[in-house]
């Protein structure tokens, strides 16, 4: 049988790492609009835009990932564990 660990704290601090970026991201090219108005700028913030979607979609997913597996997967080991300690536990004592 396969072990499955699933650190979910570095997980946390991964999805914050990459909402930074994404922010960081999103703050320069707000910043680069400011002073750079041409035709040419026009399609690369279009560009940068659907790929700027792209990424929120990506994180999204990644976020519904990690609440999924701190509510269903982390809460049914957790709450296993729990029950098998407890039936542990009567059965020595």
């Amino acid at each position: 049988m396969n072990n499955v660990n699933i650190d979910t704290e570095n997980l946390n601090s991964k999805k914050e790492e990459i909402e930074k970026v994404l922010k960081d991201l999103e703050t320069l090219f707000e910043t680069l609009k400011d002073y750079w108005e041409t035709k040419t700028s026009e399609n690369v913030f279009a560009n940068f835009e659907n790929f700027y979607k792209t990424l929120e979609e990506v994180k999204l997913k990644f976020q519904s990932d990690i609440l999924f597996i701190n509510e269903k997967v982390n809460k049914q080991y957790t709450d296993i564990d729990r029950n098998i300690s407890a039936e542990i536990d009567e059965k020595i004592a």
